[in-house]
């Protein structure tokens, strides 16, 4: 080799073919440059005569890949496939090759593990050929000439358009055919809620009718249920609440009236005027108390004892408070007005009560519940 080149790598192979002639295959870096064949002379042939055939037909193939880049420094490697007394004129003949290899189509059959691809005195190598080409997953095949290869190209460009031009059509297809799906879904929905709404309008329809017949009207029974919500909401059990008072009452005691408040809330003016002031019915009392108070509980006691001993209802009336304390510790209990407080015309002279009591001798109670 001359300084500074590279010694390139040249491949031949020469074979005999049932229904053609001889064959040559030249590859140089794993590619095919030139195919040529070359048609047996009619009538018998010696060994001698092959082999010098197959001599002049390789320096004529040699001479044409000069033209593709081939030089004298190359390196050539020759196989040959043909009978064994064709291999042995071959093997004796100066070739101008760097090496040379001569099989029969059997023996390369062999070593490259494809079997049994003819007899031991065969010099064809179609079977041998066609085994290759099989094992062969994607043979690579190089256009020579620039032509080809933009036609080439041309093909592949309109493959590609093919393809995608059905991808669109079949993905347009789809979308539409999604659609009518979904607008056929749509439509029995509408259809199965439409009648569902029939349905219970109809249900409600014969509620309403039962309805009317209750002894208990409708609202009233609205009213309880929102009534319950707001104890919920005010965390106040009134069964419980209502108990606990009853169990302090004495047999001749009489509830009179009882009632529930929520304190509102208090607001400001935008101005910065003075809060409003919000109580409950009756009470009065300062917002600062009533905002840290979640509801109060506002009843009327009848006394029972004897008119003309007001001490002695008024001990009631404080023993009563008592006992309420005692069962509601949890809660704030007071008396907002006692029974003296209604006995009109009496005078008291110490602890002694000179005038004789009129009116029904009752106290007001009020339970709070604090935060």
């Amino acid at each position: 080799t001359e300084e500074g080149e590279e010694r390139r790598v040249w491949h031949a192979l020469v074979t005999q073919q049932a229904t053609s002639g001889f064959r040559q295959i030249f590859v140089s870096d794993g590619r095919l440059v030139v195919t040529r064949l070359t048609q047996r002379p009619p009538g018998e042939l010696s060994a001698g005569a092959v082999a010098l055939l197959i001599e002049r037909e390789l320096r004529s193939s040699i001479s044409y890949i000069k033209r593709l880049g081939y030089t004298d420094f190359d390196r050539l490697d020759l196989v040959v496939l043909a009978d064994p007394e064709v291999c042995a004129a071959v093997e004796s003949r100066e070739l101008p090759v760097t090496t040379l290899t001569a099989h029969t189509p059997r023996q390369a059959g062999e070593i490259l593990d494809y079997g049994e691809v003819g007899p031991e005195d065969s010099p064809y190598s179609d079977v041998l050929h066609a085994a290759c080409l099989a094992a062969k997953r994607r043979p690579i095949v190089v256009l020579p000439t620039e032509k080809f290869r933009d036609r080439s190209n041309t093909d592949r460009a309109f493959r590609a358009g093919f393809v995608s031009a059905a991808a669109l059509t079949l993905f347009t297809l789809l979308y539409v055919g999604s659609l009518l799906f979904d607008a056929y879904d749509t439509q029995t929905e509408a259809d199965v809620l439409t009648a569902q709404m029939a349905t219970e309008q109809q249900a409600l329809d014969l509620a309403r009718n039962k309805v009317k017949g209750f002894a208990i009207p409708l609202d009233d029974l609205l009213l309880v249920g929102q009534s319950e919500e707001s104890f919920a909401k005010h965390q106040i059990n009134p069964t419980n609440l209502l108990r606990s008072l009853a169990g302090t009452l004495e047999p001749s005691y009489r509830l009179v009236r009882l009632t529930y408040a929520v304190p509102a809330p208090q607001q400001a003016n935008s101005g910065g005027a003075t809060p409003v002031k919000r109580g409950f019915p009756g009470f009065g009392g300062d917002n600062k108390k009533e905002a840290e108070t979640l509801f109060e509980l506002r009843f009327t006691v009848r006394f029972s004892g004897d008119r003309s001993q007001p001490e002695l209802i008024i001990q009631q009336a404080k023993d009563l408070k008592d006992r309420l304390a005692r069962a509601m510790p949890d809660h704030e209990v007071s008396v907002v007005q006692l029974p003296l407080n209604q006995m009109r015309n009496q005078v008291l002279e110490g602890n002694t009560a000179v005038g004789l009591p009129t009116g029904i001798p009752t106290a007001d109670y009020l339970v709070r519940k604090r935060l």
